[in-house]
C-alpha cells in the first residue's frame, strides 16, 4: 500500500511510506481543526499501510472535511482504488489534480495526473439511453437525479449494482437494476417510452453490453493495414500507367484496327492489358485493405477513455472502395454526425 504524506510542519514530520510529495501549509486561523485533521490523517493512513483501506477511507475524508489538502485527496484515491472502486478512486485524483493546480503543486499535480491516465482504461460505465423522452420524465441513477445531458453519456462508476429509475406524472413508474462487473466495458441501459397508467406497465430495460479496453493493438493492426493498403494501391495506379504506355507504344504497330496489328504491337497489346489486370486487382485489394484500416483505427480510436461518445463513432460511419471500367477509383466514406 503507498501512502502519500499530507503536509509537514516545523513541529511534526509525515513521512510517505512509497511517495513523498512535499508539504502542504495549513490555514492561518483553524489551528483546531487541522490538529484534527492531522490526527484523522495520521491515524487513516497507518490503516491505510497495514492494508486496511475500508477503515482508512471514513478517516481519511474526516481530515479532508476539516482542512482540504492535496496530500488526504490522493490517499483516498489510493485507498479507493484499492478497495476496486475505481471511478471513486479516478474522481478523488481529478479533485487532487484540480486542488494541486489552484496551490501551485507542481509535483503532487503530475502525480495525480499519472494516476487518473492510468485508471481510465479500467473504469466501468454505464450509459443510460432514453430514446422516448416522457414530458416531465424524470431520471435517477442510483437516487440522484440524472440531467438530460448525460442521457447517452457512459458514466464511470464503480463495480457492483446500480439503480435506475424514471417517473413520469400520469405515467407507470419504471426500475431496473444494473450490475457492473467486469473493468474496462460499458453496459448500455435503455429507458422504454413510459406508458400511462391507463395502458399496461412498461417491459423490461434493454441492457447491451460493450467491450472496452483494447488498448493499442486495433490502432497498430489499423496503421499496418493501411499502410499495406496504400502500397497496393500506389503499385496498382503505377502498373496502370504503365499500361497505358504500352498503349502508346503498340499505336504506330497497329495502323489500322485492333486485329490488324503486326506481331510486336500484337505482344505490346498483350503485356498491357495484363498490366491492366493486375493493376486493377492490386486497386481493389488495396483499396479494401485501407477500408479495413480505417475501421480498425476508428475501433482503436473510439475504445480511448477520454472521450464517452466516440465509441458510437462506427455505428455512425460506413466506408467502401469503388473502381469504374476505365481503371478509376477511389474510397467513399459516408456517416451521419
Amino acid at each position: 500500500m503507498r501512502c502519500i504524506a499530507r503536509r509537514s510542519s516545523p513541529g511534526r514530520r509525515v513521512v510517505a511510506l512509497a511517495v513523498s510529495l512535499g508539504a502542504l501549509t495549513p490555514t492561518a486561523g483553524h489551528a483546531q481543526s487541522e490538529d484534527d485533521a492531522e490526527t484523522l490523517f495520521t491515524r487513516g493512513r497507518a490503516l491505510a499501510a497495514e492494508g486496511r483501506c475500508g477503515e482508512a477511507l471514513p478517516l481519511f475524508r474526516q481530515s479532508h472535511q476539516r482542512a482540504p489538502a492535496v496530500g488526504t485527496l490522493l490517499n483516498v484515491g489510493v485507498c479507493e482504488e484499492a478497495e476496486d472502486r475505481t471511478a471513486s478512486a479516478a474522481r478523488a485524483f481529478e479533485e487532487a489534480r484540480a486542488l494541486a493546480s489552484s496551490l501551485g503543486d507542481e509535483a503532487r499535480k503530475k502525480y495525480a495526473a499519472e494516476r487518473l491516465a492510468s485508471l481510465r482504461p479500467q473504469l466501468r460505465r454505464l450509459r443510460v439511453v432514453v430514446r422516448t423522452p416522457t414530458k416531465g420524465l424524470v431520471v435517477r441513477l442510483d437516487g440522484r437525479v440524472l440531467a438530460a445531458p448525460d442521457w447517452g453519456r457512459a458514466i464511470p462508476l464503480d463495480a457492483g449494482e446500480h439503480r435506475i429509475a424514471a417517473r413520469a406524472q400520469g405515467h407507470h413508474d419504471y426500475e431496473a437494476k444494473v450490475t457492473l462487473s467486469e473493468p474496462g466495458t460499458t453496459l448500455q441501459l435503455e429507458v422504454p417510452a413510459l406508458t400511462s397508467t391507463t395502458a399496461p406497465a412498461p417491459p423490461p430495460a434493454i441492457v447491451i453490453r460493450r467491450e472496452r479496453g483494447f488498448g493499442s493493438a486495433p490502432k497498430i493492426a489499423g496503421w499496418a493495414v493501411g499502410g499495406v493498403g496504400l502500397v497496393a494501391v500506389g503499385v496498382g495506379v503505377g502498373l496502370a500507367l504503365r499500361a497505358d504506355e504500352i498503349v502508346e507504344r503498340a499505336r504506330p504497330l497497329c495502323p489500322d484496327a485492333d486485329n490488324a496489328c503486326l506481331p510486336e504491337g500484337v505482344r505490346l497489346r498483350n503485356e498491357a492489358q495484363t498490366n491492366e489486370r493486375a493493376g486493377i486487382a492490386l486497386l481493389a485489394v488495396g483499396g479494401a485493405a485501407l477500408t479495413t484500416g480505417a475501421v480498425l483505427l476508428g475501433l482503436g480510436y473510439a475504445s480511448g477513455p477520454d472521450d464517452d461518445d466516440d465509441d458510437r463513432l462506427l455505428d455512425r460511419m460506413a466506408a467502401a472502395p469503388w473502381f469504374d471500367p476505365t481503371g478509376g477509383g477511389g474510397l467513399t466514406v459516408r456517416g451521419s454526425f
